[in-house]
C-alpha cells in the first residue's frame, strides 16, 4: 500500500468517526431542514395550483406554465425532499430493488423538469417581446406543446439515473447506490447531468433574454427618437416603434419569469459547481468544506428554488392571494361546526323569509279587503242620492 492510500484511508476513516460523532448534532438540524423544507415547498405549491385552476383567466398561457411549474415542484418535495428524509431516518435502504430505480430516478427528475419549463417560459417571453405580431397567431395549443417537450426531455434525461442505482449490500444492509464504470463513468455521468440539468436551459434563457433586453432596448431608443421627430413616426418599423407594443400585462410576466429564472440560477449554480468539484477533484472529499455544514447547504440548495417559486408567483398575482384566501375560507367551512352553523343560518333564513312573505300576503289581502269595501260603500251612497 502506498503513502498516498494510506493517507486517503486514515481520512475516510477520520470522516466516519467525525460523522459518527455529529450524528446527534449536524445530522438531526439538516433533517430537520429538509422535513420544514419538504413540508413548506409541498403545501405552498399545492395552494398556488388550487389558486391558479381556481382562477377565471386559468386558460392563461402564463398561469398554464405556472400550473406545470407548481407540479414540478410537488414533484421535488415529495420525491427529493420527503424521500431522502425518510432515506437517513432509516439509515439503509428498506424498498427493495424496484422501489430504488423509481425513487432514484424521480428525485432528480422534479428539479429537472422545473429547469425546462423555466426554458420554455423564457421562450414564451421572447416570442410575445421579440415578436408580437406573430404573437398574435401563437394559440393556446403551441403553449402545451411546449411543456409537452420539457417533460419529454426532462422523462429522456433521467433514464440513467434509474439504470445506474441499484440495490447493493453495503457493510450487511441493503442500500441504494450507484455503479459506474471505473476510472471515468461517475465522471462522465455527474458531466453530463449537469450539462443537461443546467447548462441547456441556463443557454436557452441566456439567448431569450438577451433578445428580449435588446428589443426593449430598440423599442425605447425609437421611442425617443419618434418623440423627437413625430413627423417620421410612419416611417419606423411597426414592430419597434412604439411601446403599446409591450404592455404592462407583458412587462409584468417578463418580470416575473426573470426573477423565477434568476432564482434558479442562484440556487442551481453553487449546487452544480459543487458536484463537478467533488467529482473531478479526487480531494474534493477530505477538505474541510465537505466534511463541514457547508457542502449540506449546497446539497439542497437546489431544491430551495422549488420552495421560493411559489411565493414569487404570488408576489406578481395579488389575484391569485384573493383566490387562494376564498379557497381557504372555503376549507374552513367544511368543517363540522362550521357546517351546523351554516345550516343553523341558513334556517334562520328560510324562516325569516317565510314570515315576511307571509306578512306581506296578509297585508295584501287586508289592502284588497279595504278597498273593495271603499268601493261598496260609494255605490251605497250614489243609490241611495239617486233615491
Amino acid at each position: 500500500m502506498t503513502s498516498r492510500e494510506r493517507q486517503n484511508n486514515r481520512t475516510v476513516n477520520d470522516t466516519v468517526l467525525e460523522d459518527e460523532d455529529r450524528k446527534g448534532g449536524e445530522s438531526n438540524w439538516e433533517e430537520v431542514t429538509i422535513g420544514v423544507l419538504g413540508t413548506l415547498t409541498f403545501v405552498s405549491n399545492l395552494l398556488v395550483l388550487v389558486a391558479v385552476q381556481m382562477h377565471r383567466k386559468s386558460k392563461n398561457r402564463m398561469f398554464y406554465f405556472i400550473k406545470h411549474s407548481c407540479i414540478a415542484d410537488m414533484i421535488t418535495a415529495v420525491f427529493t425532499d420527503f424521500s431522502q428524509l425518510i432515506w437517513r431516518l432509516h439509515g439503509s435502504w428498506q424498498g427493495g430493488n424496484v422501489l430504488c430505480k423509481i425513487v432514484l430516478y424521480l428525485q432528480p427528475f422534479g428539479m429537472v423538469l422545473s429547469s425546462y419549463i423555466f426554458a420554455m417560459m423564457a421562450l414564451d417571453r421572447y416570442q410575445a417581446i421579440c415578436h408580437p405580431l406573430s404573437d398574435r397567431t401563437w394559440s393556446f395549443k403551441k403553449s402545451k406543446i411546449m411543456i409537452f417537450v420539457a417533460w419529454s426531455i426532462s422523462i429522456l434525461i433521467c433514464i440513467p439515473q434509474m439504470i445506474n442505482y441499484s440495490l447493493t449490500l453495503e457493510g450487511g444492509e441493503p442500500n441504494c447506490i450507484a455503479k459506474f464504470i471505473e476510472p471515468w463513468g461517475e465522471k462522465a455521468y455527474v458531466t453530463w447531468y449537469s450539462i443537461a440539468f443546467f447548462f441547456v436551459p441556463l443557454f436557452v434563457v441566456s439567448y431569450a433574454y438577451w433578445n428580449i433586453t435588446r428589443t426593449i432596448w430598440r423599442n425605447f431608443a425609437s421611442k425617443n427618437r419618434a418623440s423627437r421627430c413625430e413627423r417620421e413616426e410612419r416611417n419606423i418599423d411597426p414592430r419597434t416603434s412604439s411601446m403599446r407594443g409591450i404592455s404592462k400585462a407583458k412587462i409584468k410576466t417578463l418580470k416575473l419569469t426573470f426573477t423565477v429564472i434568476s432564482c434558479f440560477i442562484v440556487c442551481s449554480l453553487p449546487f452544480i459547481s459543487t458536484v463537478l468539484w467533488v467529482t473531478w477533484d479526487p480531494d474534493a472529499r477530505f477538505s474541510a468544506f465537505f466534511r463541514g455544514p457547508g457542502a449540506a447547504v449546497l446539497a439542497h440548495l437546489a431544491a430551495l428554488n422549488s420552495c421560493i417559486n411559489p411565493f414569487i408567483y404570488l408576489f406578481f398575482n395579488p389575484n391569485l392571494v384573493t383566490t387562494m384566501k376564498e379557497w381557504v375560507s372555503f376549507l374552513h367551512c367544511a368543517c363540522p361546526g362550521c357546517i351546523k352553523s351554516t345550516v343553523s343560518r341558513t334556517r334562520d333564513n328560510e324562516f325569516s323569509e317565510m314570515t315576511k312573505n307571509s306578512e306581506t300576503v296578509v297585508t295584501t289581502q287586508a289592502t284588497h279587503l279595504n278597498e273593495t269595501f271603499i268601493k261598496m260603500h260609494k255605490l251605497n251612497s250614489k243609490g241611495a242620492v239617486e233615491v
